[in-house]
């Protein structure tokens, strides 16, 4: 996998309405990946060590995306290109396996969890809930 280490914050790494060009495992740093309605960003979710940098739907159906993702602090992240993962996939590669099962077992777990929030949650106890779980992370990021 070829790495990236943006040096500077918010370094926009994606854009709305452009293919999600990589798959990629974020290994130090923070994403956001957020959304323009009628001139209002909405944050659809931030990202850190250890999670996931790819828009799936985009990356998979190589349609355009409908976030940007943007870095919030220097941060260092291992891609693999659509192309390249195709072509180690149709070499077999063993680590390459089960990795799309996998991905759809972990998007359907995101999806799960993020629909009972809404479902069972109001806006004030998901924050509040948020804030509690993730108070590390508050450290790191804005507040706006």
């Amino acid at each position: 996998m070829a790495s990236t280490s943006p040096r500077l914050t918010k370094i926009k790494l994606v854009s709305e309405g452009s293919t999600f060009p990589y798959f990629g495992i974020i290994k130090k740093g923070a994403v956001r990946c957020y959304t323009i309605n009628e001139g209002k960003e909405t944050v659809i979710s931030l990202l850190f060590e250890g999670d996931y940098l790819c828009d799936f739907r985009s990356f998979f159906s190589q349609m355009p995306t409908d976030f940007y993702f943007e870095t919030m602090e220097e941060t260092e992240i291992d891609i693999i290109s659509y192309t390249k993962l195709n072509e180690l996939k149709a070499q077999k590669v063993p680590e390459l396996r089960n990795l799309d099962q996998h991905l759809l077992l972990f998007q359907s777990r995101l999806f799960e969890r993020r629909l009972f929030l809404l479902i069972l949650d109001n806006a004030k106890a998901r924050y509040e809930k948020f804030m509690s779980d993730n108070s590390e992370i508050m450290l790191r990021v804005p507040h706006y």
